[in-house]
């Protein structure tokens, strides 16, 4: 961190699961010839203790495991005129900062610019395993922020995520930060679709990666999708046009529809049809990963229907519960 000028950028994290040292080491190993930059670690009284004596860091003890409430505490005390959160369990290269700047100042008129979280090199089998779901082509989790695959373009809403973005201060504060009352999952895709109604612009870019932890495929992976899945249906009921307008939810609708009109009007074409659904995702395995058969099938089974359940039910918790569901909505503007 160089330099006497004031920071070019904010780096914040929210900490709170294990040890952050290896996401702090990543970033202070940071080349950026010419430029300063702070490090802001918010944290519960628990992750704090790693922190505590670390003069590179500043510090903010915040007793809440809601990331949201944490990201905006970060935010407030941000001095730089540009904010780059990284999750407390990823790592990014020493060129992390100065390509999302980078991108920044070659299209001024993006708010933020986002790109891909990789899996550790030292990810073992589940977590692996959870990355190859993911990264299944439309039958995985439909994003290129998974993958490496070259991709440079605006974004769209669900693609960039808080474990690897950078926003311009003036937007952040213009938008009025995270939504805290959806607190985990969801909440930067709603501020990215709230952004964008003010007219904000946001690019992805595949050069801008870094390494996060995979969730191991398993409980922990299925806990993880179907709160997500959860939040979405809730949403939905808030924000329909956030939703509604990307394909991949509009097929997921089909496919329920689908299934409940054969089960109802012909229940052997419902078995013939999940004979077909099995048979493809063997198919699949087989051609693409067959050193994972039939894992990679099974896995892939266990997605799509956690994915699917977790949608039907923060649909029906948003219908049954109104006035839970309209404490989601963010003040208008």
């Amino acid at each position: 961190m160089p330099g006497d000028q004031e920071s070019a950028v904010s780096v914040i994290v929210a900490a709170g699961r294990g040890t952050v040292r290896p996401t702090l080491d990543s970033i202070r190993a940071q080349d950026l010839p010419g430029c300063r930059f702070e490090i802001i670690v918010v944290a519960d009284e628990t992750a704090a203790q790693d922190v505590a004596d670390d003069p590179s860091v500043r510090l903010i003890r915040c007793e809440t495991r809601n990331p949201a409430v944490k990201r905006n505490r970060g935010a407030r005390e941000a001095a730089a005129p540009v904010l780059a959160f990284l999750d407390d369990d990823a790592t990014a290269p020493p060129d992390w900062l100065a390509r999302g700047l980078a991108v920044l100042e070659a299209h001024p008129e993006i708010a933020g610019v986002g790109g891909p979280n990789l899996p550790p090199d030292d990810a073992g089998p589940a977590e692996r395993l959870t990355d190859l779901v993911l990264n299944a082509p439309l039958i995985g989790a439909g994003s290129p922020t998974y993958s490496a695959r070259e991709v440079q373009r605006p974004a769209r809403i669900g693609e960039l995520h808080l474990v690897n973005l950078f926003i311009r201060r003036a937007v952040w504060d213009a938008v009025g930060g995270l939504n805290e009352a959806i607190g985990y999952g969801c909440e930067d895709s709603e501020f990215i679709y709230q952004a964008q109604r003010t007219g904000a612009a946001f690019r992805y870019d595949s050069d801008l990666v870094v390494r996060h932890a995979r969730r191991p495929f398993g409980w922990p992976y299925v806990r993880q999708r179907f709160m997500l899945r959860t939040n979405n249906g809730r949403l939905m009921w808030v924000y329909p046009c956030l939703y509604l307008r990307r394909p991949s939810f509009l097929a997921v609708w089909a496919a329920l529809a689908a299934c409940i009109l054969l089960a109802v009007f012909l229940p052997f074409g419902l078995a013939a049809a999940a004979g077909v659904y099995v048979v493809a995702l063997l198919a699949y395995n087989v051609a693409a990963h067959p050193r994972w058969f039939p894992l990679l099938a099974g896995a892939l089974v266990v997605h799509h229907v956690t994915y699917a359940s977790g949608l039907m039910w923060g649909v029906i918790v948003g219908a049954v519960t109104p006035w839970r569901t309209a404490r989601l909505r963010r003040r208008s503007r």
